[in-house]
């Protein structure tokens, strides 16, 4: 009887066997079917994505720092799963080539202006125009109108920085008393929609490279600069400018751009995790812009300058000045979309 019965007991062990190899794999091939509907990525897959950022601006600028802090809220928030590698400033692609540089593939991303790309996406001038926050232009649906927008040229907006804290200023030699007493100065700008607002208060726009700014000072050949409060003492121009007038108009218009294909890429929920946060990353640069201007503005003062507040009626009139040749200038630039950005970006 025993002889007969261990055939019987080894079939059995066998058959469990196989019921437990099977279980397993069935378990397997769920997971796996999980992993490819996308469901739970993130948690099956410990892939680390890396993204290869250029910026508009060089090393030694404070625009610089700020995309260090991004570079590190990135890894913070995504838990190492999404890494920023900052490969280089304007030395590598120029500041208004930078947009093709994302779109193409050259680079994942960039931490740069709308209105440095504005060549390709004229409707990024809105972001230098629009005083809104972010969190503002989440709920108006502004960042959304700017995403698809953005989405036809292959790129994804993530988002703005809130720039109270850097909007632009008239830094001048000498004071002046109103806007009217601007008519005939000659100030160093960028041109677009920054140098529309110089001609717009009467002075003559000069338009010279930033690196010769110091030395078109020191030879007189301007009488003063517009730029944001962050800038100045890097540059040199408190040697010269000694009136910095606020309250300021419009802003740098800072944009952090990816390509479509790049961000496709990243797992969705994290990629939900990334967007859920802008408004948090928005605030946490917004205090470094706030240290920067603080550290900035005592620069101006401990070379004998002043930071002047204009009268009420002055601001007052300075504001309506800088909405009308913004939005202004947005429509004409984008008669498609210029109407809908102003609705959605303006207060």
């Amino acid at each position: 009887m025993t002889k007969k019965k261990l055939p019987q007991i080894f079939v059995l062990l066998l058959v469990l066997i196989l019921m437990v190899f099977v279980a397993g794999c069935g378990e397997k091939t769920e997971k796996t079917l999980k992993d490819q509907s996308g469901q739970n990525f993130s948690q099956a897959n410990d892939e680390v994505y890396k993204l290869r950022f250029i910026s508009s601006w060089g090393q030694s600028s404070a625009s610089w720092q700020l995309l260090l802090n991004f570079q590190k809220q990135v890894e913070e928030i995504t838990d190492g799963k999404v890494k920023i590698d900052i490969v280089g400033g304007p030395e590598v692609f120029p500041a208004t080539d930078q947009l093709e540089a994302v779109r193409s593939g050259a680079v994942d991303g960039a931490f740069t202006a709308g209105s440095a790309y504005s060549g390709y996406i004229p409707e990024g001038n809105a972001i230098a125009v629009s005083p809104m926050s972010v969190e503002e232009q989440i709920k108006s649906g502004g960042i959304q109108l700017l995403r698809d927008i953005h989405a036809k040229q292959g790129v994804f907006f993530l988002m703005p920085l809130n720039e109270e804290y850097a909007q632009f200023v008239f830094m001048l030699k000498k004071p002046i008393k109103s806007i009217d007493e601007m008519k005939g100065l000659r100030i160093r700008s960028s041109t677009g929609v920054y140098g529309e607002m110089i001609k717009a208060t009467g002075a003559t726009s000069i338009n010279i490279p930033a690196g010769d700014t110091y030395s078109a000072l020191e030879q007189g050949l301007v009488d003063g600069v517009v730029g944001p409060t962050i800038t100045g003492k890097g540059e040199g121009l408190f040697d010269f400018v000694k009136y910095v007038y606020t309250p300021g108009w419009f802003k740098p218009g800072y944009s952090i751009i990816i390509n479509q294909d790049a961000w496709n890429k990243i797992p969705s929920d994290v990629r939900e995790l990334l967007d859920q946060n802008t408004p948090k990353i928005a605030d946490a640069l917004s205090q470094i812009i706030k240290k920067q201007r603080d550290i900035n503005l005592k620069d101006l003062t401990d070379k004998k300058g002043q930071v002047l507040e204009l009268s009420s009626d002055e601001a007052e009139k300075l504001e309506k000045i800088a909405n009308e040749v913004g939005w202004t200038y947005v429509k004409q630039k984008s008669p498609s979309y210029g109407t809908e950005l102003e609705k959605k970006l303006a207060k």
